[in-house]
């Protein structure tokens, strides 16, 4: 083969196995962050005085339907996501609020209001309230999906108290840092597989399964399902506390984690990593063989 040609090919090979190595460096990047959207923040002055817990009910009304159907109703502390359609909440002697599907709502303990389901689509609205009481069976069109349980750490008496209420959208593979919450967050899964890493252990959650952190311990969020997933998170904190992101000497504090990535999850650039090698090593090796037989000629 001629020089000429040689190297002419063995810079090729070696451009196209540098291009494979830069291509597989981009395909490694860090796993995306999950996009959050904050539904409600609302400060609460008083908590009520006793054992507090997540209640999460779904409910689905049609057009038209009104809670209650004539007067008002007064409920605990409560948080609605408008999964589907829209409605109004009109307060007694208040204003009247329109809420269309995405968007959050909060009413506080004891607010007189009515509950108006608007326009032609039947509505989906999940509800946190603030009750360790079971919902009451038998009522139409409404579902327990869970129960927190008491909230870890939640003192009534500490003083005012931020709550904070999120969508939170994750593409596959995406990943928290691991954090430490200022408050007890409360995690409700609408769609998609999570895997959630605490000291403790690693526990794996789908549709419909709540998990709450407690205030003060580390924990890391990853998306481990085949699709897109999305999540409700509600967090009460004291006012002055807040999130901490852990530094990454501290990550050890977190056992579990490493399985709790999405390592089964085959990343676009693996298939290249032999092949840029095998592409420069020829790269190298042709163009080694031109320059050695110009310098014989």
């Amino acid at each position: 083969m001629p020089r000429f040609t040689l190297v002419l090919t063995g810079l090729v090979s070696l451009i196209l196995g540098m291009l494979m190595s830069v291509s597989q460096a981009a395909a490694e990047d860090p796993p995306p962050a999950p996009v959050a959207r904050l539904l409600v923040s609302q400060r609460v002055e008083l908590l009520p005085q006793e054992p507090l817990c997540w209640r999460i009910v779904e409910a689905t009304r049609p057009a038209g339907t009104r809670r209650p159907p004539s007067g008002y109703v007064a409920d605990p502390l409560s948080l609605f996501y408008l999964a589907a359609g829209e409605a109004q909440i009109e307060y007694a002697g208040g204003p009247t609020v329109q809420v269309k599907a995405g968007q959050g709502a909060f009413i506080g303990a004891n607010n007189w209001f009515a509950w108006s389901i608007g326009g032609t689509a039947r509505e989906r609205n999940i509800v946190f309230a603030l009750s360790c009481q079971t919902f009451p069976p038998g009522v139409p069109n409404v579902t327990q999906l869970g129960n927190t349980g008491p909230l870890p750490g939640v003192r009534p008496d500490k003083g005012p108290h931020i709550i904070d209420f999120r969508e939170v959208r994750w593409a596959v593979g995406a990943q928290i840092p691991p954090s430490i919450t200022g408050g007890p967050r409360s995690f409700l899964i609408l769609e998609g597989e999570f895997a959630f890493g605490m000291p403790e252990g690693l526990r794996r959650l789908g549709p419909g399964e709540t998990i709450t952190v407690p205030a003060g311990t580390p924990y890391q969020t990853t998306n481990v399902g085949a699709v897109p997933a999305l999540l409700l998170n509600v967090q009460i904190t004291p006012v002055g506390e807040v999130t901490a992101r852990i530094p990454a000497s501290d990550v050890r504090l977190i056992n579990p984690l490493a399985a709790a990535a999405p390592a089964a999850l085959p990343r676009a650039g693996d298939h290249l990593s032999w092949l840029s090698s095998l592409a420069m090593l020829m790269g190298a090796v042709l163009m080694a063989a031109g320059i050695n037989l110009r310098r014989r000629a």
